[in-house]
């Protein structure tokens, strides 16, 4: 008893000397040369003992997805000298101020022949020398003189961090406040400062903390995607409610998905895995794969009850949106924070005021309740967003994720005549305010006629009568009316396919250029207010009615179904689409096996599934993660290091 309490006493000094340590010795944030680093535990340089299957693996995610070095769960630990920090500080005519206070890190030079000892990150740095489209550069956490103890521990836990997701991290810290407060310092501890940080404003942050500790507390599973990083960007983005749905869809969907909340417990990382992203109760083929897999025991692999396992199949049907994730959330949230921006500058214009964008919509709405947002404001609200959404690119000027083989666009702007129809279009749906009146009242098409009429006969020239000039340009935006919209690339968009659909790995996060020119033109909230049609596959459609409802939600109305949505009918693919080799496969299976799934019985699913194993339909699902929108990189999604 004496040895268990020296024991525990030894590692409550050990835990609070290291917290202590760091929050002493932190001296801020640094981009530095890859040939002023070393790594622990030889504190040689990453030229040396790097593992190669690690270093390639690097490559490949830094060469598909770009080079994230300015998220915080990347930083490199790293410690100086005093003297050295000085003389690096002069050369880079920085102040201490200038390490701390800036959001975006600055280039620290060291001098000649010293080096910032790293607790980690040795890989990582190999990789990117092997990759010289990036920056010879990584973002460094930086103390200046940790103890030899504290700098050991931490090089210790940074050996072990590959055992430990962020998100097991967080739950292992929830799980022992009330409990143990010296086991919750150690979780602490395995954090660095920034992402200990971003997440300890997560979960004091009062309206997204309930719902995210629901999620990590309660489905095992779902740790693994937890990535801290993006958490600062979902906090400041002020898109509380849309995050809070799309989180509280995801619970209630697992729990339908398992039948109870006490089934939670089953799902573990690889089930997630393998079933977010896909629709059982819309795609045959996500049907089939899923039901292989749970037939087979190699999901959910702790439910042995095989009554269970058949009622799990037979639920597997009713699921008609793609299953969500916190993994899909992180993603997904890239797309919807260029919707909620833009709602958010069509109401205040450039000015950011602390409200969220719901907060801000429902303050511009005109014939609103006393007692808060009712079936009308959020109606006329999702309209809204489904607009911003057909005219996302013109409104916001960035391109899509590119297509395959698709070159960079040339340089995009804002498109005036854009803000002027979503103005105009808020006015229709009942939201007004100083900005909105402003766009709504200056009319592009105006400004252009005035424009090629003095450029046409320029000023120190010519003049115009100026009795006439406003009918002249009135004259010349009713020619301007004469043009049509353009049709969507000549064929219509539907929301399932007769044949191989949208890949999985192209199901969360921002559109791709391809799918936003021919969907777009679809974006109707009466269509996606009606329910999807079981078929072969799903398209690129259907993912943005997915991901809608996962952030707004849709009243799906049954007697509204007839002559919506073509059923079953084939979805030419962009030219430069990419086709997964695996969904090819999966479909000529499938076809094999005639897969008929509408209205069959328990029976005839068994029998699909005993056809599919034959057939040896039991591969695991290549994901595909999204770009990555490092510091020196292009792309603008998270890569997880």
């Amino acid at each position: 008893m004496f040895g268990s309490q020296a024991q525990a006493n030894r590692l409550v000094s050990i835990t609070e000397n290291v917290i202590n340590d760091k929050n002493a010795k932190f001296q801020g944030v640094v981009k530095v040369l890859i040939e002023d680093l070393v790594f622990a535990p030889d504190l040689m340089s990453c030229e040396h003992n790097t593992n190669p299957a690690k270093v390639s693996r690097l490559k490949r995610i830094f060469n598909t997805e770009g080079c994230n070095r300015s998220d915080s769960s990347n930083f490199i630990v790293g410690d100086i000298r005093q003297d050295v920090l000085s003389e690096a500080m002069r050369l880079s005519n920085l102040t201490p101020e200038d390490l701390r206070g800036r959001k975006e890190p600055r280039m620290l030079y060291l001098p000649r022949f010293q080096y910032i000892q790293c607790a980690s990150g040795r890989s990582r740095v190999k990789a990117l020398l092997e990759t010289p489209q990036f920056g010879p550069w990584w973002t460094v956490e930086l103390y200046c003189g940790l103890s030899p103890k504290t700098f050991d521990i931490i090089t210790e836990d940074y050996l072990n961090e590959g055992r430990h997701s962020h998100g097991h991290i967080c739950e292992r810290i929830v799980y022992h406040r009330s409990k143990d407060p010296t086991e919750e310092r150690r979780w602490w501890a395995r954090l660095t400062k920034s992402a200990a940080d971003i997440l300890k404003r997560v979960l004091k942050h009062p309206s997204l903390s309930p719902p995210f500790l629901r999620l990590i507390m309660n489905i095992p599973g779902l740790r693994e995607g937890f990535e801290i990083g993006t958490w600062h960007k979902i906090i400041g983005a002020k898109c509380d409610e849309e995050v809070i749905r799309y989180m509280e869809f995801t619970f209630d969907f697992w729990v339908k998905l398992m039948g109870s909340t006490e089934a939670l417990s089953f799902v573990d990382s690889e089930d997630v895995r393998e079933f977010q992203l896909r629709v059982p109760g819309v795609s045959q083929l996500d049907f089939h794969y899923l039901a292989t897999l749970v037939m087979s025991g190699n999901a959910f692999k702790r439910l042995t009850d095989e009554s269970k396992r058949n009622d799990l199949i037979i639920r597997m049907k009713d699921i008609k949106y793609l299953i969500p994730s916190i993994y899909t959330l992180q993603k997904d949230f890239k797309y919807l924070r260029q919707c909620t921006d833009t709602l958010k500058r069509l109401l205040n214009g450039k000015n950011k005021p602390p409200f969220t964008a719901q907060t801000l919509a429902y303050d511009a709405f005109s014939p609103k309740t006393p007692s808060g947002p009712d079936c009308l404001f959020y109606e006329r609200m999702k309209r809204l967003y489904l607009f911003i959404m057909q005219d996302l690119v013109e409104l916001t000027g960035e391109w899509p994720r590119l297509e395959d083989g698709e070159g960079p666009p040339d340089r995009l702007v804002r498109l005036p005549g854009s803000w002027y129809r979503l103005a105009n279009k808020a006015v229709q749906l009942g939201f007004q305010s100083d900005e909105i009146i402003r766009l709504a009242s200056e009319n592009p098409d105006e400004q252009v006629a005035l424009r090629a009429l003095y450029d046409a006969r320029p000023v120190s020239t010519f003049e115009y009568n100026a009795s006439e000039l406003q009918d002249m340009v009135t004259s010349i935006v009713g020619e301007f009316s004469r043009a049509r919209n353009r049709s969507s690339d000549g064929y219509e968009s539907a929301f399932t396919t007769t044949g191989v659909g949208e890949p999985i790995g192209r199901r969360c996060g921002r559109q791709y250029s391809g799918a936003y020119q021919h969907d777009r033109w679809h974006f109707d909230f009466a269509r996606f207010s009606c329910p999807t049609s079981e078929s072969m596959d799903i398209t690129s459609l259907f993912v943005r009615k997915s991901v809608f409802h996962a952030f707004w939600r849709l009243d799906e109305n049954e007697e509204n179904k007839s002559g919506i949505e073509p059923e079953d009918e084939p979805m030419p693919p962009p030219e430069t689409q990419s086709i997964s080799s695996e969904n090819e496969l999966m479909h000529s299976q499938a076809t094999a096996a005639g897969i008929e799934v509408c209205d069959q019985s328990m029976s005839d699913q068994q029998n699909r599934t005993a056809a599919a194993e034959k057939a040896k339909v039991n591969s695991k699902k290549e994901r595909s993660q999204t770009n990555s929108e490092g510091l020196g990189a292009t792309a603008t999604s998270h890569a997880v290091i």
